[in-house]
């Protein structure tokens, strides 16, 4: 296009040629090494006609010469999105090779959302509208309605640190077991988040949202492969609307990023990669010790020399801190996991298994599961339950066994535990989706899947209604009177107001009896300048 009105029958000197019409001499094609092979199918002659002027000589559009070339006509055989990916690609590459990392990023990133929206505009819109809603369930007023207690200022600190100081923590904060200690990892990404936010307190929860719609992307991909588009559908609809996981996606916790590391472990171990599926199931313990039992499924992939590695890598901060600490950590967990299966068995008579108890321990599963479906409402909850069940007893592929074998040692584990908490239930988030769109995407009538989808639709609208009312549209003075969604307390606003009001102060001092609750506020007067 830029020779348009270049006249073809005269000779004149041209950049670049096509080389479907490219003619040189074989020694110049020796002296630079020939083509880059890493070039597949776009850009071959612009490397090579820049690299053989790289020589002192001239490329030339000759007039005496003719050829008829049928344009497209390998290309036009495969899907656009094929062809697409790989001028894409060829296109960073080049750009990378020639002008740097930077201007090829932002072509390459340019390319891929053009070919995205191009195809979201011929078959995807709907998926378009659930990224929208998502993004916007999890991002609406996060700078003032965030939570932000105790628990989070701790990280916040440990992270501030690693940046101010380089001190690199080798644990986190500790567990439900007060000697046992959370991996390090989310402070690391806290503090990236930190750094490149100005130590902003909001810039971890807008990271814990991108985690978030990159593990709806993963949720929709891993569907819509195995299960069709209205299984995809229905799958992004329950994750994007779900009131838990919006509540967790705005959360700046060790356990927000859990679902995105759930589903990548998922996905690894139905593709049965040795190291990947280690390292994900790894760092799934790193950011919760109570996904261990999930262990069990990597029986799926052959144990050899990189599942090893896959382990220990994410254990390393740990590793290096029981050298120093008596093995009080990696050792320690596995006899206290020995402890709680022999309590629940009846050892010391603590933790026997007891009609009540059990009774109990399934009130607690059903009121997380039921903030994950449908805040605050019994009967859709009960529904999808027993919709969910009767698909397990379906199960024929792979996929649908790991999703069944999940759920079975994730619920199984909770009753072992015998009081599962809120961080618990993350590692759930993924697969419950995908068992929702799994038993939509094999029903075999279409009236009863249209209806089931239309349900889910509904169900969605539902929560939207919910989040909005509880959440997003109270103002701050109404804050502090809102506490059914979440049990975090006051949102970012309201403590920030809080440590204005000189009647408010108490001692933050290391020595002060509510230290650890305190961290929350400990950092948001270092970050205020007080």
């Amino acid at each position: 296009f830029r020779l348009v009105r270049k006249d073809r029958q005269k000779t004149w000197q041209a950049p670049v040629i096509c080389d479907a019409a490219l003619m040189a001499r074989t020694q110049i094609l020796r002296d630079i090494n020939g083509y880059d092979e890493k070039l597949k199918l776009y850009y071959t002659e612009n490397d090579l006609c820049r690299r053989i002027q790289g020589l002192g000589l001239t490329t030339v559009h000759f007039a005496g010469a003719r050829i008829n070339h049928s344009v497209s006509a390998s290309t036009q055989k495969q899907p656009w999105q094929t062809i697409s990916a790989i001028y894409a690609q060829d296109a960073f590459h080049y750009f990378r090779k020639w002008h740097g990392i930077l201007s090829a990023s932002l072509l390459f990133l340019a390319m891929k959302a053009n070919n995205f929206l191009i195809d979201l505009a011929k078959d995807k819109w709907p998926f378009a509208l659930i990224f929208l809603t998502a993004a916007i369930l999890r991002l609406w007023g996060l700078p003032r309605l965030m939570p932000f207690i105790g628990d989070f200022g701790h990280d916040y600190l440990a992270a501030k640190d690693l940046l101010s100081t380089g001190k690199i923590p080798l644990v986190g904060i500790a567990s439900s077991v007060p000697w046992l200690y959370q991996g390090s990892l989310w402070i690391y990404l806290a503090a990236l988040a930190l750094f490149l936010g100005n130590f902003n307190p909001v810039a971890p929860a807008i990271l814990t949202v991108i985690l978030s719609l990159i593990t709806l992307w993963a949720i929709i991909t891993v569907t819509y492969k195995f299960w069709g588009k209205i299984a995809a559908f229905a799958s992004g609809l329950i994750f994007a609307t779900s009131p838990l996981g919006v509540l967790h996606a705005r959360t700046p916790w060790h356990t927000s990023p859990i679902p995105l590391v759930a589903i990548g472990y998922f996905y690894f171990l139905l593709k049965r990669s040795a190291f990947w599926s280690a390292l994900f199931f790894s760092l799934l313990f790193q950011f919760e010790l109570s996904n261990f039992p999930l262990i069990i499924l990597l029986a799926r992939i052959r144990f050899n020399k990189f599942v090893l590695i896959g382990l220990l890598l994410p254990l390393l901060p740990k590793i290096i801190y029981d050298f120093t600490h008596g093995f009080t950590q990696i050792g320690g967990f596995v006899l206290w996991l020995g402890y709680r299966i022999a309590a629940f068995f009846g050892y010391r008579d603590v933790h026997t298994v007891r009609p009540a108890r059990l009774l109990t321990t399934s009130q607690i599963i059903f009121d997380y599961l039921q903030k994950f479906f449908s805040w605050g409402t019994t009967l859709p909850t009960l529904i999808i339950i027993v919709f969910i069940i009767w698909t397990l007893f379906r199960t024929k592929k792979p996929i649908e066994l790991l999703i069944t074998f999940w759920l079975l040692i994730t619920i199984i584990s909770f009753y072992v535990h015998g009081a599962p908490s809120e961080a618990y239930f993350p590692v759930l988030f993924p697969v419950l989706s995908l068992a929702v769109g799994w038993g939509i995407g094999k029903l075999n009538h279409k009236l009863f899947r249209n209806l089931a989808l239309i349900s889910i639709v509904l169900l969605s609208v539902f929560n939207l209604i919910f989040l909005f009312q509880e959440q997003f549209l109270m103002s701050i003075a109404e804050a502090p009177h809102h506490h059914r969604f979440g049990t975090y307390g006051l949102p970012l606003s309201e403590r920030l107001l809080l440590i204005n009001k000189s009647e408010t102060w108490v001692n933050t001092g290391p020595g002060s009896e509510h230290a650890s609750f305190l961290d929350n506020y400990r950092y948001l007067l270092w970050w205020t300048n007080r």
